[in-house]
């Protein structure tokens, strides 16, 4: 998640000097930069850094199409949302695209740093977009209920849990 952010954000300054520089093979660069930093975060697999991606592409444009346009401000707030709603939109197909791309060719290749154990626990996550969080969540409020006023200390946690709540 937190190389998602830092890729996010070195999109953002390829952006800005790209925007900047004149130099055309820098530009270049930068492009080449960008792209590199898009790909990894969409197979990368992280929501944090899609929401990221999202957020940055949602204010950028809606910032740079607000200061290009000249309406009544009502209408150019109107404007600039539409315009940067479009491009969060396309923004967000094309990351699902790639990703669903690099889904089937996982699946019809399979993905040779995981071991069988590996790919059978995975399938259990398949549908579930808390990666099981929700589960963790529902275990902590069954210890909870059992110890409510005092708890059960971090170090303790599993070895509580297996032994007054094996079903947990």
């Amino acid at each position: 998640n937190y190389a998602s952010v830092f890729a996010t954000l070195a999109i953002v300054l390829s952006v800005y000097y790209i925007r900047t520089l004149k130099r055309w093979w820098v530009r270049l660069v930068l492009a080449l930069g960008i792209v590199v930093q898009a790909l990894y975060i969409t197979l990368s697999g992280s929501r944090t850094g899609l929401v990221t991606v999202f957020i940055c592409g949602l204010l950028y444009s809606f910032m740079l199409f607000f200061k290009r346009i000249s309406l009544k401000p009502a209408a150019k707030i109107a404007a600039s949302v539409s315009v940067a709603v479009v491009v969060a939109v396309v923004g967000v197909l094309f990351v699902s695209a790639v990703g669903k791309a690099n889904d089937a060719l996982v699946e019809y290749y399979g993905d040779p740093s995981l071991s069988d154990t590996e790919e059978e626990d995975l399938r259990d996550f398949e549908g579930d977009i808390s990666n099981r969080r929700f589960d963790l969540w529902g275990s902590g409020l069954e210890i909870f209920g059992t110890k409510p006023l005092f708890g059960v200390s971090f170090y303790n946690l599993q070895e509580y849990a297996l032994r007054e709540l094996p079903d947990t």
